[in-house]
């Protein structure tokens, strides 16, 4: 089956598919583990630094540490399958933003007892923190926010309150993963049309990469910021640097 999430980690790349996550090895391509955490289509996948897993599995969503499986949080669970999964922050801190294909979605705080913030409206396509937790956006100054896209249009939003801060473009990209780059000075998005980027000062088109020749499917952003995996729907993975 053809991956419906991926996320480079140590030793190789994870691929998220129906009832299962494989571990790539990075030389051959080859299968070196399989888990199966639910049986339910592994939507999304990320991770934190501390090496915690969190999936979705279906309509919700858990976490993975060692052999320690979470068990199910109401407020980590969605009336539809939750499609798009981000993570930020450790411990106490640690927030979890997730997006389900009815269009509603959620920052939560699982380790805290801070009520969850939601929101409902157009159909989300991905969304993302920056790999810090901060950006600077135009003249908001320092703080956390998160990118959503959907079919009208990729969004930077409030990291506390879910808030649309600035919209960046309503080009039809038909975006299947999102994020930021370069210490958040550029969101990217990845689609049936390739890998586009902007400055989220700007809102203006900074590169555009096409030629993946089949739609993408899942993407995720490296380690050190300066290059994305991504995979498409002929099951094949690349990697795409953003050069300088």
């Amino acid at each position: 089956p053809k991956a419906t999430s991926v996320l480079p980690v140590e030793g190789g790349v994870l691929l998220g598919k129906p009832g299962a996550i494989d571990l790539l090895e990075l030389i051959d391509g080859s299968v070196t583990n399989t888990l199966t955490p639910c049986p339910a289509t592994v939507w999304a996948l990320a991770a934190t630094a501390s090496r915690t897993l969190w999936l979705s599995c279906g309509s919700e969503v858990l976490s993975v540490a060692g052999e320690k499986m979470s068990q199910g949080d109401p407020e980590l669970r969605a009336r539809s399958s939750i499609r798009w999964l981000a993570v930020t922050g450790e411990g106490d801190d640690t927030r979890v933003a997730f997006a389900a294909e009815d269009g509603s979605g959620a920052l939560t705080h699982p380790n805290s007892n801070r009520r969850a913030q939601k929101w409902t409206g157009g159909r989300t396509q991905a969304l993302a923190f920056d790999e810090s937790g901060n950006l600077f956006v135009a003249d908001r100054g320092n703080g956390r926010w998160l990118v959503t896209a959907a079919e009208d249009g990729v969004v930077v939003r409030d990291g506390e309150s879910g808030n649309e801060v600035k919209r960046v473009t309503t080009a039809d990209l038909h975006v299947r993963s999102v994020g930021f780059a370069m210490q958040g000075a550029v969101v990217w998005a990845a689609g049936s049309e390739g890998v586009t980027l902007w400055s989220t000062r700007g809102a203006t088109k900074l590169l555009e990469l096409p030629g993946l020749q089949s739609s993408v499917t899942a993407a995720h952003l490296s380690s050190d910021g300066a290059s994305l995996w991504v995979a498409d729907e002929a099951g094949r993975i690349f990697k795409v640097p953003f050069g300088s």
